[in-house]
């Protein structure tokens, strides 16, 4: 999920903002702080959210902000390198919690088959049975949409966040 913000007012604060880009250094300089701290809540946000099971979906959450002056995007989500872990051939690997973009979003029913080199199937297990064969229906379900509500859930301390670094900015450039 990327997060940019956008300042939406009248025609003298949107004439303002656009003269910024002639002094990125002090965009940059209230506006970065503030992306990071944006990104870094709603980080926290969602991993409160994420659902346990070995800890690897929460640990392997990341962010980051890039750019300057007004053009800033912060990040958060399971995308990048990931994280490195050692596999069953001990080798190196990075990788991430792949899962977690079927957790946020759903999945709908399929069939499942087992791979061609397996004749004999695979088994599924269940609450209520194992079941052995060749393939499975699965139901599918609902996405949990952690990424969307914690962000939407952000969105007053957002504000706050950079109407606060806006001040700041103002402060700075009316100073003689």
């Amino acid at each position: 999920m990327a997060i940019k913000y956008e300042f939406i007012g009248s025609e003298a604060l949107q004439r303002q903002i656009e003269l910024l880009k002639y002094y990125p250094e002090i965009a940059t300089k209230y506006f970065r702080p503030a992306m990071e701290q944006v990104v870094s809540g709603v980080k926290e946000r969602i991993r409160g959210n994420v659902p346990i099971r070995t800890g690897f979906a929460s640990d392997t959450l990341m962010s980051k902000v890039v750019g300057k002056g007004m053009n800033l995007t912060g990040y958060v989500g399971w995308g990048g390198a990931g994280i490195a872990i050692q596999d069953a051939q001990g080798l190196t690997r990075k990788t991430t919690a792949w899962y977690m973009n079927i957790v946020e979003y759903g999945s709908p029913p399929h069939e499942i088959k087992a791979r061609k080199a397996r004749t004999l199937g695979f088994g599924f297990r269940s609450e209520f049975a194992t079941i052995f064969g060749s393939k499975v229906n699965h139901p599918g379900f609902s996405g949990r949409f952690i990424l969307r509500s914690a962000f939407e859930a952000s969105g007053a301390d957002i504000d706050n966040i950079f109407g606060s670094a806006a001040g700041q900015v103002v402060e700075e450039l009316a100073r003689p």
